[in-house]
């Protein structure tokens, strides 16, 4: 009996809050006077304490919400590779794409051959990391994945992958703190074996798809993805698209172009000049500010689109506040990403983060972090 009135009580107090919240138009705290201020403050205690002993099951608060496609509601997505870091060869990675790129806030991926790395060159990764860019482990001594008679005979079989795979990661987790998460094979060659390896380590994927080609958003397989391959001029032409065709094929499409490259203006193999780079890059950054293009880490862009069929946003009523955060029993829901959303419903509207600090949109869009717990106010309705 002591239950059922104890309920009674609760749902009288509920729906009691529930009509004085509606009652209070939207304003800024200025515009209440302190009277006013104090009842309320008393009202939104009231209602925390009381929901506070309502079960969880009780609290979801249901709210219309859309995620766009790609983040922050852009036309399509873009990452781009740069391989053979570390080989002496390709020095105009870090001396050159790194510049260049952040100079107008791009990201790109760095592939490392971690047995040709000498200490200044990590030194160069862990700059570069800080920069935004993103290491990715391209085996311990680049030989080749599947054996290709003429061209590619030095191969790496089973008894190898724990040097080629796990001596690799070991190194850059070492060097640079950063546990990489993406794998590129040497001369894009791999075998099932070698992917199921990929995935007993916890990789999200890797870059062994078709060529030439570009991924449509709902991509099935991280660990397939297509690519598009700046191919030497002097060799038997291999390379469907230019750096800026391929991106203005992702806005088109609305798909995911993921391009791979080696050095600028050094002794790589089908290398950039600076000056195409540079324009290259004014142009994703063009793109970028004004939303067709979203460009980032190719781990981020996997994380993106796998969260959005694997995870969902939760809102729990805890009385004088909505909590947000992202939910979801798959492993991608465990990850560090970031999601944006929008509310459908105009009257929800004003996010906050756990430091009480608004967080801003992008294009009309919210952007919020896995792990993380955000709140927004509906009693009563305006920002304190």
């Amino acid at each position: 009996m002591k239950f059922i009135l104890l309920g009674f009580c609760l749902f009288t107090l509920f729906l009691s809050c529930e009509n004085l919240s509606d009652g209070i138009e939207v304003q800024t705290a200025e515009q209440y006077s302190q009277d006013s201020l104090e009842s309320i403050a008393e009202f939104r205690q009231l209602r925390k304490d009381s929901m506070a002993l309502i079960p969880d099951s009780l609290k979801q608060y249901d709210f219309p919400y859309s995620i766009p496609t790609w983040k922050n509601g852009a036309k399509g997505a873009y990452a781009i590779i740069f391989d053979d870091f570390c080989d002496k060869g390709t020095w105009g990675i870090q001396d050159l794409a790194d510049t260049i790129a952040y100079n107008r806030g791009v990201k790109i991926g760095f592939g490392i051959i971690t047995s040709l790395c000498d200490e200044k060159e990590w030194q160069r990764a862990r700059e570069m990391i800080r920069n935004g860019h993103e290491v990715i482990n391209h085996t311990h001594t680049h030989r080749c994945g599947v054996f290709k008679k003429g061209w590619c005979e030095d191969v790496w079989d089973e008894d190898d992958y724990p040097l080629e795979i796990d001596t690799s990661n070991a190194l850059i987790l070492e060097n640079t703190g950063i546990d990489p998460v993406f794998f590129i094979f040497p001369y894009d060659l791999a075998n099932n074996s070698q992917i199921a390896y990929l995935k007993s380590r916890n990789y999200i994927g890797a870059r062994t798809g078709p060529r030439l080609s570009l991924n449509k958003a709902d991509f099935s397989d991280p660990f397939k993805l297509a690519f598009d391959i700046n191919f030497p001029t002097s060799e038997k032409f291999n390379q469907r698209f230019s750096l800026n065709e391929y991106i203005a094929e992702a806005i088109a499409t609305g798909g995911f172009a993921l391009r791979e490259v080696h050095g600028v203006d050094d002794n790589s193999w089908g290398v950039v000049h600076k000056d195409t780079l540079t324009e290259h890059f004014d142009l994703v950054k063009q793109y970028v500010e004004s939303h067709e293009l979203w460009n980032d880490r190719v781990s981020a862009i996997i994380n993106y689109r796998q969260a959005i069929n694997s995870c969902f946003l939760q809102a729990m009523d805890i009385g004088h506040r909505v909590t947000l955060k992202i939910e979801g029993e798959a492993e991608v829901c465990q990850r560090t990403f970031e999601l944006s959303f929008a509310f459908t419903d105009r009257k929800h509207g004003v996010i906050f983060n756990a430091k009480d600090v608004e967080v801003k949109t992008v294009n009309g869009y919210y952007n919020i972090k896995s792990n993380q717990t955000y709140y927004f106010n509906i009693y009563p309705k305006f920002v304190n």
